[in-house]
């Protein structure tokens, strides 16, 4: 029923954001992978402004294939085990946790804290209906477009696991501890996501980093969205050889004070947001 809700509500799109600097235009659309069943969120606007864009730019090109790297996901070969590195009661509560969402504990186990708490809240938000979007990366459908992505995924896993131990078992702890939070939280994002509702989705961004905790903020979210909108920058100012390109990444990278949006705007670039996708 909430989710019937959502939908009937959702009379305005996804927002899509437009950057100019001369001839060149950048066309900013942030993602979610997780929806509820059955939306569609393709919009006209979002069809003019692929077919007006001559690359698409993602978090990681799609068509290059990555490297192995089990090694970064898991920490068996160093013998550490979530077990030995959570806090006794964070532990008894992730092997409830486990049971209850299907998955293996002496698996799970062998994961490391980071990787272990994105595994746990995509398994959580899924059991309470939500589920893939079908390409929620891409928008591009047809696949008509060259593509390039702002980072290669081994790099994005090696920093990851780069992350101060302490940093990645808060994150695992905070999942933990705050999941039924999580959840609803995902369900209130997706819900200003579909309606177009910017306020809503600054609020839920808010809510998010602090499930992440400081130092799982910093290293997964917002040293990313500084590189990006670098690139970005460069972009706008002439570098590369598309004028017009669309940014498709994920929608926490474009939110808040560090987020993409904020740093275009720091450096002189007015982030309009496209008329159409405005919540009414």
């Amino acid at each position: 029923m909430a989710f019937a809700v959502i939908a009937t509500a959702a009379a305005a799109a996804p927002p899509l954001w437009k950057v100019q600097s001369g001839q060149r235009t950048i066309y900013l659309f942030g993602t979610i992978d997780l929806l509820p069943p059955g939306t569609d969120w393709g919009f006209p606007e979002l069809t003019a402004a692929l077919s007006d864009s001559q690359m698409l730019l993602m978090v990681d090109d799609p068509n290059k294939e990555s490297p192995k790297y089990e090694s970064y996901l898991y920490t068996h070969l160093s013998g550490e085990m979530l077990s030995d590195m959570l806090h006794p009661l964070d532990f008894v509560k992730l092997q409830f946790i486990a049971e209850h969402l299907g998955y293996r504990m002496p698996a799970l186990n062998r994961v490391r804290p980071w990787f272990a708490g994105e595994l746990v809240k995509s398994a959580a938000i899924e059991k309470a209906g939500f589920e893939w979007a079908a390409n929620p990366q891409s928008p591009d459908r047809e696949g008509r477009m060259p593509t390039d992505g702002f980072e290669n995924y081994i790099e994005v896993i090696e920093a990851f696991a780069a992350m101060p131990r302490a940093g990645e078992i808060e994150i695992l702890s905070r999942v933990i501890r705050n999941l039924t939070k999580s959840v609803e939280s995902h369900r209130e994002f997706a819900g200003a996501w579909l309606e177009g509702d910017e306020i809503g989705l600054e609020r839920s961004n808010a809510t998010e980093r602090g499930f992440f905790g400081p130092v799982g903020w910093d290293v997964m979210v917002a040293r990313r969205s500084a590189t990006w909108a670098r690139r970005l920058v460069a972009i706008l100012r002439g570098d590369g050889a598309f004028d017009r390109v669309f940014v498709a990444v994920p929608s926490r990278h474009l939110f808040g004070a560090d987020g993409i949006k904020a740093r275009l705007a720091a450096a002189g670039f007015a982030v309009e947001r496209v008329p159409e996708t405005a919540a009414r």
